[in-house]
């Protein structure tokens, strides 16, 4: 089985994402939402953080692979898995989630270090048995130890492109 992590900030919206996203007022009407309610609600919030161009570029990417995607980002320690895909599914995603990596984000080791998302992924591999290189990680952070090799690293600025797709699907070998 391939297994693709997904972090969300940095690789399905960026800075110029950010700078470029359609205005609270323009989303609420997009979605036939209030402003007011709209400016409450946490997880209508979250939906215009995401960029539907990275949400294409990731679609080409599971459909090439058919990796199975497992959520990395913090953001599952603020939502469920069925929030998080349906806040997928309404910028565009085509697929299904399949989880979510431990989250030892408060977890301390003997030397009370933070626990890293490499670390994080790796007890999720260990947990399913899936082998280390069957796997590709995307994210804009570099924490993920010996599973570096296993990284496709984006920058918070663009995040995940279309130029990018060959790139993290040659990843997969």
């Amino acid at each position: 089985m391939r297994v693709l992590f997904l972090d969300f900030d940095g690789v399905l919206n960026s800075s110029r994402w950010m700078h470029a996203r359609p205005t609270k007022e323009a989303f609420a009407l997009e979605y036939n939402i209030s402003p007011e309610v709209f400016s409450h609600d946490i997880r209508t919030w979250a939906l215009r953080s995401i960029d539907p161009k990275a949400v294409a570029a990731l679609n080409e990417i599971v459909h090439r692979t058919r990796a199975r995607v497992v959520v990395s980002s913090t953001w599952r320690t603020m939502y469920a898995l069925p929030k998080l895909e349906l806040m997928l599914r309404r910028r565009g995603f085509e697929h299904h989630l399949i989880g979510t990596t431990p989250d030892a984000s408060t977890v301390r080791e003997r030397d009370d270090r933070r626990i890293s998302r490499g670390e994080e992924i790796q007890r999720w591999l260990d947990l399913t048995e899936v082998d280390a290189s069957s796997a590709v990680i995307l994210d804009d952070d570099g924490d993920m130890d010996h599973l570096t090799p296993r990284l496709y690293q984006t920058e918070y600025e663009h995040g995940l492109c279309a130029h990018h797709v060959d790139d993290v699907v040659r990843l997969f070998g």
